[in-house]
Order: structure tokens, then sequence, then C-alpha cells
């Protein structure tokens, strides 16, 4: 130390020990930043703790920053609080920022939201950028404080301006989906671009989709793959998974069904639900991939775990199949009532169907009826079938004939050929409806031809014995060999079944 040294520490010694906190600090930060035998914390805390205490705003923040990041000393959240509070009544902007943030999250001090909300405001009006993205974030949130999304917007908004990223990304989301501003997709791939630009990888892979799909920018696949291999790069299983679907899809790269099933199984691995269903599809199918019944099962089951529908769906077709897995319906019969509770029209009528014919639960014709129903409300043709054959027949439920021909033309007008089966025997023998053979026979032929068994079999032997129709013996053997194909006596057995 040099003479000069020398002096002005005595003098600073002299005047932090007369009381004055300026020289006190100075004092703390000469013991915390010296080298050598002059480094001394203690003393370093001591001198801050004294000029601190005489609202030194300067020393308060030392301290604060000191007990809060275990800078020299062990942490101490509850010390920190302290300093940061007075820090934070003398209006100091950062100080206010931390303090919201130890409330926010119980650091410190008893987690309280609406102490984090004023402290977090009082920053953001002067300006900080952290306070503001986590006053966003209080806001969207609505925990414990009602949910605001224009105030949320309002300062995500000023953050993002600020260029703070998470900002950037949320305002990113707001203007996609319409969240307390306007529905915007232009400005959303606007904010996602900023955010992207800085690495953000949710935002890379969201503007890579935007490009894909003309969403808010000219539609370019081929930039849409280049900012999803961004994200990709980084590992984000979604990017991974969507760069799988450009190849499968051949947009903005070449068709190749191993790239995509490459780039889907390193989503899947990563976690991301929509990867793990389409790799179960693409191993169940052999697309990409060797086929592979069981680890298609796999991969539903891992997707489905995670309240996948679309999964769920998948998991209790291949169990009620057995496709190359063991059949069984009570486990698929699980699976599919876990999509139905979520909406799923396929799956609602799958459970409707195991309640009308007891497969894997017991029968229960009130419960099929209730299910039907709701699959067949959501447009569900195969649903509005079995529900208007029940209906018009009183079966399991009060007969309601005019409501069952109702569900059964819809599903009829969709092409269902089960409804164009019931409807076409209804009009041929004018059970409930005007008796109009020519239009049930049109019905009974659609029907046969989109493959429908009995369908086939009552055409064949209709047109072969010339009942209720005009003779065609070839048409009706035609007919009555495609009923029969693979098995001589599924013709016999049907033609039983319907007393022909």
């Amino acid at each position: 130390m040099t003479p000069e040294d020398k002096q002005w520490l005595e003098n600073a010694l002299k005047r932090a020990n007369e009381g004055d906190p300026r020289y006190q600090h100075l004092l703390a930060e000469f013991y915390r930043f010296s080298a050598g035998i002059y480094k001394d914390v203690p003393k370093a805390i001591k001198w801050y703790a004294s000029a601190a205490n005489q609202g030194h705003l300067e020393s308060q923040l030392a301290l604060g920053s000191i007990y809060h990041n275990a800078l020299d000393v062990p942490q101490n959240l509850a010390e920190a609080a302290k300093w940061f509070r007075l820090a934070a009544d003398q209006g100091h902007c950062l100080a206010q920022g931390v303090l919201g943030n130890m409330h926010h999250f119980g650091h410190g001090v008893e987690r309280n939201l609406n102490e984090a909300l004023k402290w977090y405001h009082l920053a953001a009006e002067q300006g900080d950028p952290k306070s503001e993205h986590n006053l966003g974030g209080l806001y969207f949130q609505g925990l414990e404080i009602p949910r605001n999304l224009r105030e949320a917007a309002k300062w995500f908004g000023r953050a993002a301006e600020r260029g703070v990223i998470g900002s950037q990304k949320m305002m990113g989301m707001f203007f996609f989906e319409g969240l307390g501003v306007p529905k915007n997709k232009a400005k959303a791939a606007e904010f996602f671009r900023l955010a992207g630009e800085k690495g953000d990888a949710e935002c890379q892979s969201n503007l890579g989709h935007m490009y894909c799909e003309g969403e808010g920018v000219p539609k370019d696949a081929g930039e849409g793959v280049r900012w999803l291999r961004m994200a990709a790069k980084q590992g984000l299983p979604i990017a991974q998974f969507r760069i799988g679907c450009c190849y499968y899809q051949g947009e903005g790269v070449p068709a190749d069904l191993p790239e995509a099933a490459k780039w889907i199984a390193m989503a899947a691995k990563g976690g991301a639900p929509e990867a793990q269903l389409m790799l179960g599809k693409l191993l169940h199918d052999g697309h990409g991939v060797p086929q592979n019944f069981a680890e298609s099962a796999k991969w539903f089951r891992l997707a489905a775990e995670t309240g996948h529908a679309d999964a769920q769906y998948s998991l209790g077709v291949v169990l009620h199949n057995g496709s190359g897995i063991p059949t069984d319906a009570p486990e698929a019969f699980k699976w599919f009532k876990l999509a139905a509770e979520q909406g799923h029209d396929d799956a609602m009528f799958m459970v409707g169907r195991a309640f009308y014919s007891g497969c894997g639960v017991s029968k229960n014709l009130a419960e099929a009826a209730r299910w039907l129903r709701l699959a067949a409300l959501a447009g569900h043709s195969k649903a509005r079938a079995y529900l208007g054959s029940m209906l018009a027949n009183g079966e399991g439920i009060p007969q309601d004939i005019a409501k069952g021909l109702e569900w059964l033309s819809l599903s009829a007008d969709k092409g269902d050929n089960e409804a164009l089966l019931e409807l076409a025997k209804r009009h041929i023998t004018g059970d409930s409806v005007p008796m109009d053979r020519e239009k049930g026979l049109k019905m009974l032929r659609k029907s046969a031809d989109l493959g429908n068994l009995n369908a086939q079999a009552i055409l064949g032997i209709l047109l072969y014995s010339g009942r209720l129709a005009p003779q065609d013996k070839v048409e009706g053997l035609k007919y009555m060999s495609l009923a029969a194909r693979n098995d001589p006596l599924r013709l016999q057995k049907i033609l039983a079944a319907e007393g022909l």
C-alpha cells in the first residue's frame, strides 16, 4: 500500500468512526474488494450495516445482494429481504423488483402475491423490464389476484419493447391467440421472430410452424423448415416432431419416410405426446420403419398416459383388435372411456358399442344409448346409426320411431352402410315408413357396394329369386358370392338371421 493509500485509509476510518455513512460505505467496499491481507468480509459487512442503518441506499443494496446471492457469506434470504425492503422503501426500482420476486416465490419472506403485485408495480412504473415481465405473468396466471389479460398484455408489451425475450414470446402467443389484444398473426410472427433471433427455441419453432402453414406470414415451407431446424438443434421435441411431419408430407423438404421416422422418434424419446402417437402409428403401419405392433403399442401407451385423447383411443383400438398384442377387452374399454371423457367422438362410439354388446364391460343398453347419443351429437355417423336403430326398435330405451329414423337418415346421408341397410329394409317392407321398394333397393345396393355383408346377402337373394326386386340371377350371384367370400357358411347364417 502506498503512503497515499495509507493516508486515505486513516482518513476513511476516522470519518467512518465519526458516523459518516458515505465513508462507512467506502470503507466497506475497500474491505470487501481488496486483495490479500486487506480483504476482510466481516469488517465490510459491519461497515455496510452501519451505513445502511443510517439510510445509505447503496449499502442497503450491497447487503441485500450479498445475502441474496451468497457472496462471501452463507445465503440468508430473510436478511436479504430486510435490506432490500429498506432500499425499496426509498424508491429504488431494482430493490422493489427483487422484493416483489421474493414475495412472489416466498424466498426469505412469506409468499404473498398481493405484496408481489405491489412491489412489481412500483418497479415496473419506473421502467424495470424484469418487473414489467413478472407483472404481466401475475395478471396472466390469475393466482390469488383476478386474471386480467389486458393488463398482462400491457406489461408484457412494455417488457417486450425493452428486449425481454420471455415477454416477446408471450406477446407472440397473445397476438396469435387473441389474448388481451385483438388476434393478429402477423404481429405474433414479429414477436416470435424477435425472440427467435435471440435463440429462443420455442419461438423459432412457432415461427417455423407459421411459415409452413402460411399463418401471419407468406407460406414458405422451406423457410419454415429452416426455423424448425434451429429449434430442433436445441433439442426442442415439438420442433423435431414438426420437421418429421415435413419429411412425412414432403413440405419444404423432399418426402422421405425413414427421415420422417428418425425425427419423430427423436421427438418421441424427448417426451412429445404427439410424436409418441405418430411413432406408434408409423410402427403399426410399417411406414418408414419396420412394422412392429408391440413397439407401436408401447408408444401409444406412453402418449396415452400423458392424457392424450387420440393416443388413448389408439391404444384402445390395438387392445380391442389384438394388433400384435393379446386382446384385452376390459383394458381397451378403460382407455376408450378415458378418451371419451375428453370428448373424443370415436372413443365415445366405442364406449357406447361396448355397453351395447357387453364387450369389456357389463352390458347396459341405457349407458350404451347415453354414450352413443353423445357421439351422435358430435357428428359420429356410426353412432347415429346405432342410436337410430335403438330408438326405432325400442331396444333398451323407450321407442321413438320418428327420432330413430331421423338419426338413421342423418347417418345414411353420410354413407354409413348399417344405416342404409336399416332404412332399406324399412322402405322395402313399409315398416314405419311409406313402402317404396325402388328407394329401398337403391339404399340396399349402396350399402352392399360399401361392403356390408348383410346387405350383399339380402340383395343377392332378392335379385336371384326375383322376390321384391326385378330378377337378375347374374347380379344376384355376384352379391351372394361377395357375402360368402372366405366363409361358405356365412351366407346361410346371414339369410337365416334375416328370415330369408
